[in-house]
């Protein structure tokens, strides 16, 4: 199967990067195109209690500097990581589950394969706490690769 576009995603976790190596691999071999992306949690304050906030702006403040951060943090994975390719990278601050969110991304831009690592939290954590994973396997309208732990 020949891939035009891979997305690759990150949490910024230690186990999302090693996905990087097999898309960075797997994009020099296909010569296709890279998306980076990043889905950081956005969390809204009822209007209710925003009137008991002193300072409002600065829950807008934060919301920015986590995207600038998130955008900051993907750039400099996009050049250490990537080997010189050409990558696109894409924080998102969205209030919406991340699978959805990862999903989306891959259909509205057209992805061949979404390249993911596991978490390894196992049966258990997977039973309690759900896997970003399986929802995006389940949501995603294109393969889904996913790198499993080490050891």
């Amino acid at each position: 199967m020949h891939y035009n576009h891979i997305l690759v995603t990150t949490d910024f976790s230690d186990d999302s990067l090693r996905a990087f190596d097999f898309a960075a691999y797997e994009a020099k071999m296909e010569d296709c195109k890279i998306s980076l992306l990043a889905v950081i949690n956005d969390w809204d304050v009822p209007p209710v209690f925003m009137q008991d906030i002193a300072n409002p702006e600065a829950i807008t403040k934060y919301r920015e500097e986590l995207l600038e951060k998130g955008k900051a943090k993907l750039q400099e994975y996009a050049k250490s990581m990537f080997h010189g390719q050409k990558v696109e990278p894409h924080a998102i601050l969205s209030a919406d589950p991340a699978s959805k969110v990862v999903a989306n991304f891959a259909e509205e831009n057209n992805c061949d394969l979404i390249v993911m690592a596991s978490h390894g939290r196992g049966a258990v954590g997977n039973f309690f706490l759900g896997s970003v994973v399986q929802r995006v396997i389940k949501l995603s309208k294109c393969p889904v690769l996913v790198i499993p732990k080490k050891g």
